[in-house]
């Protein structure tokens, strides 16, 4: 087999763009950096909950309440107890 390449040519040209494209070309693209970003923080705060979730850590944490005397853990009064209604 034999290729014959030299039929082939390439055109070089350069354009030079206004400044008013390129100005919004940038802001296309920081727009849609902003917009990744904020999708990629959300679907990981997602996934952290998630996960958190499933395995009771952080805020999804079981507290322990003892109620003694009428208060809880010693520092809120109850309502049903103390309510002057």
């Amino acid at each position: 087999m034999k290729y014959d390449i030299s039929s082939l040519m390439v055109t070089v040209t350069e354009q030079h763009m206004p400044f008013w494209q390129f100005l919004v070309r940038l802001c296309g693209i920081v727009g849609g950096i902003f917009s990744t970003t904020g999708m990629l923080h959300g679907f990981v705060g997602f996934c952290v909950d998630i996960f958190c979730c499933r395995f009771k850590l952080g805020v999804y944490r079981p507290k322990e309440v003892s109620i003694s005397d009428g208060l809880v853990n010693n520092h809120t009064p109850l309502l049903s107890e103390n309510s002057a209604h």
